[in-house]
């Protein structure tokens, strides 16, 4: 028998401004074993991890491994997806001004 995979969705504030800009804040939880299906960005996406551990993909479906304190950005129309064996807590910031660059470390994965 499959054992039904939980991914929870929710809102933390709903089209926020700051400056002019509208953008839009959710969590996410991935249960383990768990996965956000193959899907592209309708504008810029920030998922911060803030608890457990994972993995993200981009349009290249290379799995690569983000745990708590890390980051991962995609662009608008950028396919991808994430997920965790064990679970993992998200924080999803999305907008079309997104630009984290000014305030983040940019890290090169091989």
């Amino acid at each position: 028998m499959r054992r039904k995979i939980s991914v929870t969705f929710g809102h933390l504030r709903k089209n926020g401004t700051n400056k002019g800009s509208s953008y839009d804040r959710l969590y996410v939880y991935i249960e383990g074993e768990g996965t956000v299906g193959y899907h592209k960005a309708p504008i810029p996406q920030l998922f911060i991890v803030v608890e457990g551990e994972g993995w993200v993909t981009g349009e290249n479906q290379k799995r690569i491994p983000i745990k708590r304190g890390e980051a991962a950005l995609w662009e608008k129309e950028e396919w991808h997806t994430s997920g965790s064996e064990t679970g993992m807590t998200a924080i999803v910031i999305q907008s079309e001004e997104l630009h984290p660059e000014t305030f983040m470390e940019r890290k090169k994965h091989a």
